[in-house]
């Protein structure tokens, strides 16, 4: 693959030397991919997210972003992290919580330059924000609070967007135009997505990764009893008890047994199987 965003070799890592959170794992992402990483809680997802940020070193293995070590390209790497209560409730306004984008760039703290102020002006223009950049942050619907945390960060116009749970703790209607939005982003930007929402794959994905320790990458954008096998594991008689939780005009979810002759059902609010 030429020029790649994003590759792993080899990577594995663990906290206290012991217990590995993720093992042995091999990841090539191609510019202008849209991968959709899914898993269960405490799967290795954040930890794979602080890799590749250069936030956490990798025990064993290598680590390129842009061909170059994460600590070397933070400033074309936009990263938003899951929903932060303590920024919903801190007394700023969305102009300043996008302008934070900037901070580790400029060196300078709080204080911005009126090109800047432009800058984080046009990122909330581009999410559809901009007529609230006055308004505090925490007066904002769950939804618009994580548009501006999207603009925050793309502000700096990254070649690759990591995104942790960007969906969570927003409602259906919301859910379905922040994931409209990122694909339009997606013909700008290269994007990694951590999700336990399955629901991402059909929203737009080109391709998914799924982590549980170890990692499987998939080229095509969908969900097969392999991958929902690997990531929540199963009984000696190879079947898994798999929670899978959809969202249509009423949210629900579905839970079903699946052994080796059935593969696994989505089923829509109206009982159809997908």
């Amino acid at each position: 693959m030429d020029n790649p965003v994003v590759e792993m070799r080899g990577v594995s890592f663990s906290y206290d030397g012991l217990t590995r959170i993720l093992r042995d794992v091999n990841l090539t992402v191609a510019a202008g991919d849209y991968l959709a990483v899914l898993g269960p809680n405490g799967g290795g997802k954040s930890t794979l997210m602080r890799l590749l940020l250069g936030l956490l070193t990798p025990s064993s293995g290598e680590i390129r972003i842009l061909g170059k070590k994460p600590s070397e390209v933070c400033t074309r790497i936009g990263y938003m992290p899951q929903l932060n209560e303590a920024t919903r409730i801190f007394p700023i306004s969305v102009l300043g919580v996008t302008l934070m984008g900037l901070i580790g760039a400029t060196g300078r703290g709080w204080l911005f330059s009126r090109k800047e102020k432009k800058l984080a002006q046009a990122a909330l223009d581009r999410v559809g924000m901009l007529e609230f950049q006055h308004r505090r942050i925490d007066r904002l619907s769950g939804g618009q609070r994580q548009r501006v945390y999207i603009a925050r960060a793309i502000i700096s116009s990254p070649d690759l967007l990591l995104l942790d749970e960007p969906t969570a703790s927003v409602d259906a209607g919301g859910r379905s135009a922040l994931l409209t939005l990122l694909m339009e982003l997606n013909r700008e930007m290269s994007i990694i997505h951590v999700s336990h929402d399955l629901s991402v794959v059909a929203a737009g994905a080109h391709s998914v990764a799924c982590v549980n320790r170890t990692l499987h990458f998939h080229p095509r954008p969908e969900i097969t009893k392999d991958m929902l096998q690997m990531m929540y594991g199963g009984d000696e008689k190879g079947r898994c008890p798999v929670e899978i939780f959809a969202h249509g005009d009423i949210p629900h979810r579905v839970v079903e047994e699946c052994d080796d002759e059935e593969a696994p059902a989505l089923i829509t609010p109206e009982g159809r199987r997908l």
